[in-house]
């Protein structure tokens, strides 16, 4: 079950006094804020990266998948314009945090049914190679094609050989942070992932404060976890 806002400032203090000096006894709520939420999006990067101890990124593993899935937002409709070359898509959405994978339907008049491109996420810097090399070229026979981010829009390089009026835009969004204000506010990932980012912010604030045997008890105790 998710933990509330109150219960992680609770279990944040309970970290830091682990020592029994009660350093930490009234730590003000403004740098605990600082700290769960630098901790939370330090630590949601990691996970989504595969920069952490495991070396698993987003859905490279069961547990992976189950931790980042609240924060999934699963095909959301964005109408594009087109070019010959590229069709780019209207601004991201605003609680746009990571790319999952972007879909569209090929329009055909000769098909029964539309044909559905996952197409590849790709460098802009290369797109002049892409689209004249066999094998990433756009391509209605092999059913491929490439696209890019840029300035938080969507290309999706065509060719003109896919038709379509929309992608559909499947992204890791934006989690809602700590509020203090906000004490019954529940955390959208689970328990045991707001137990490491509690960890990861006692760290924060052990390491703020110069506390050596505080910080490598907290730093352990996050590598452990992830």
């Amino acid at each position: 079950m998710p933990i509330k806002y109150k219960d992680a400032y609770i279990k944040l203090q309970y970290r830091l006094n682990k020592s029994g000096t009660e350093d930490y006894s009234t730590i003000d709520h403004d740098p605990a804020t600082e700290a769960i939420n630098k901790a939370y999006n330090d630590l949601y990067r990691r996970v989504y990266h595969g920069t952490n101890i495991t070396k698993e990124g987003a859905e490279e593993s069961r547990l992976r998948i189950d931790d980042l899935q609240p924060l999934l937002v699963p095909l959301i409709p964005l109408s594009v314009t087109t070019t010959d070359v590229f069709s780019e898509s209207v601004k991201l959405p605003k609680d746009y945090r990571y790319y999952n994978r972007v879909t569209f339907f090929h329009k055909d008049d000769n098909c029964k049914d539309k044909l559905l491109i996952t197409p590849d996420l790709r460098e802009e810097a290369n797109v002049g190679i892409l689209l004249n090399t066999d094998g990433t070229k756009p391509s209605l026979k092999f059913e491929q094609c490439f696209l890019t981010l840029v300035n938080n829009k969507i290309r999706v390089y065509h060719n003109k050989e896919f038709d379509f009026e929309e992608i559909l835009l499947t992204y890791y969004k934006s989690p809602k942070l700590y509020d203090s204000k906000k004490p019954n506010e529940l955390f959208e990932l689970k328990d045991d992932f707001i137990e490491i980012v509690i960890d990861e912010a006692a760290k924060i604030i052990s390491g703020d404060s110069d506390n050596s045997n505080q910080y490598q008890r907290n730093s352990s105790s996050v590598e452990q976890n992830t």
